[in-house]
This record gives structure tokens, C-alpha cells and sequence, in this order.
């Protein structure tokens, strides 16, 4: 009898679509890949690990997405990853200046 298919984890994206969201759910080592990526981090008091929507967390997500066929993308996480891709090249300094500079909002 073959074994069920692993069930998928569903990366999403919050309400603002301003990050990514990995659920508490997801096993160790897609927990372990995910926390990698750059700014991503466990949320005390949430039961999922957020990452910015940011041109370098979008690369390292398709990265993983291609390394870990059980993570699914939520349809708004998938148009965020979209829309990150379509970012002109520039758009990767303009967020890291962003990111390092206080009162510059993003």
C-alpha cells in the first residue's frame, strides 16, 4: 500500500501583504530553512513566522520554494512573490536603504 502524501504546508501572506508567513505547523526543517531567510524570525504570541515582502526575502523564498515541493503558496503570497519578481533591479537598494535608515518609510 503506498504511504499518503506528505500534506503540504501553505506559505501565506498577511492581510497588507506586507510579509510572508510560514505557519508555527510547518516541520523543522522547513522551520529551519525559513528562519534563513533574511529578516525572518519567530513571532512571540503568533502562530506563524513572518518574513518582509523585500526583493532579498523573495529570492531566498523561491529558493526554498524550489527545495521544499511540500510548501505551497497561497494565492497572495504567490502574487507577492510575483510582484516582488517583477521589481526593477534597483529596487533591492532602495529597500536595503530603507531598511537602515530611521524616518524612511518603505
Amino acid at each position: 500500500m503506498p504511504s499518503a502524501p506528505e500534506p503540504a504546508v501553505v506559505l501565506q501572506a498577511d492581510p497588507l501583504r506586507s510579509h510572508f508567513l510560514l505557519p508555527e505547523t510547518a516541520d523543522v526543517q522547513l522551520r529551519d530553512a525559513f528562519g534563513r531567510v533574511p529578516h525572518a524570525s519567530r513571532a512571540v504570541g503568533r502562530d506563524a513566522w513572518p518574513a518582509p515582502a523585500i526583493p532579498r526575502v523573495g529570492a531566498a523564498l523561491c529558493s526554498i520554494v524550489a527545495a521544499y515541493p511540500r510548501l505551497a503558496l497561497a494565492p497572495g503570497a504567490q502574487a507577492l512573490l510575483d510582484r516582488l519578481d517583477a521589481l526593477p533591479p534597483a529596487a533591492e537598494a532602495v529597500a536595503a536603504l530603507c531598511e537602515h535608515r530611521s524616518g524612511i518609510a518603505a
